[in-house]
């Protein structure tokens, strides 16, 4: 299990009345597995970039409450949530969460 810190940007109002995504904030620290989805490239000098893809399983009687908007942090490394979190349920109870997150390098 590794720590996996979430943050939030804050919703703000920009001076044109607006609404627009404030300061990151940590809003959860959850314990949960990572695991490597896509095995690692090397960017090159003419390339876009690598996305390195990652699963996140988290185990609990409740949802996380992570967005699709949220940026989670996993060994010092920050990674963009893609897409909505999976709700893992089994007969009616609630097992976990899975989350799918990436970050592009290069």
């Amino acid at each position: 299990m590794e720590r996996v810190d979430v943050y939030r940007g804050a919703a703000e109002v920009d001076a044109d009345g607006n609404p627009v995504q404030g300061e990151m904030k940590h809003v959860a620290t959850l314990m949960g597995f990572v695991a490597p989805v896509e095995a690692s490239q090397s960017p090159g000098a003419d390339s876009q970039g690598v996305a390195r893809r990652y699963t996140l399983y988290f185990r609990g009687s409740e949802p996380t409450g992570i967005l699709d908007t949220d940026c989670l942090v996993v060994r010092g490394m920050p990674l963009m949530v893609d897409g909505p979190p999976l709700e893992w349920w089994r007969y009616g109870r609630h097992i976990g969460d899975v989350v799918n997150a990436f970050v592009r390098e290069g």
